[in-house]
């Protein structure tokens, strides 16, 4: 192989690269003190809610066309923004194909305490949440960066 073939494989195998790593990093998510941070910022009532809660229930729906609804039940502790309900439905729906199919869903187990922000939806077989920032509370407790952006939007009640 000679010099010319070198630098032609070697460019080949460079260009490849840095088409691949935009693409994986399209899939990494903010982590989720950044997630919950910048939706707290953005946050507007009143479609939007934020709570910490504990799931109560995990149920996925397989549909013909690929996609997979998990609706995950949580029972709210304590409610930052929106509307106080004794049950929030948390919908998350992961398209056939998707290059990043965990990045839209939570992913929760029946137990976890949760810290929810997200967008109220509803239609006429009932309402849920629409998850927008999302974060596993680590022995139930919010991080004390997180619950002091928090306490810049609570409302008593």
């Amino acid at each position: 192989m000679g010099p010319t073939v070198k630098k032609y494989v070697i460019c080949l195998i460079v260009s490849s690269c840095a088409l691949v790593v935009p693409a994986a990093n399209a899939c990494k998510p903010l982590l989720p003190k950044d997630q919950v941070r910048e939706f707290v910022m953005a946050a507007q009532p009143p479609d939007t809610a934020i709570l910490t809660g504990v799931v109560t229930a995990v149920k996925e729906d397989h549909q013909a066309d690929g996609r997979v609804i998990t609706d995950t039940m949580v029972r709210p502790i304590k409610w930052w923004m929106g509307v106080r309900e004794d049950l929030v439905i948390v919908r998350t729906t992961v398209l056939a194909g998707s290059p990043c199919p965990n990045l839209t869903s939570l992913n929760a187990n029946v137990g976890e305490r949760w810290l929810l922000g997200g967008l109220i939806r509803h239609a006429s077989s009932g309402s849920w949440l629409e998850p927008r920032a999302s974060m596993r509370l680590d022995h139930g407790h919010l991080p004390i960066d997180v619950e002091k952006q928090l306490r810049r939007i609570n409302v008593p009640g």
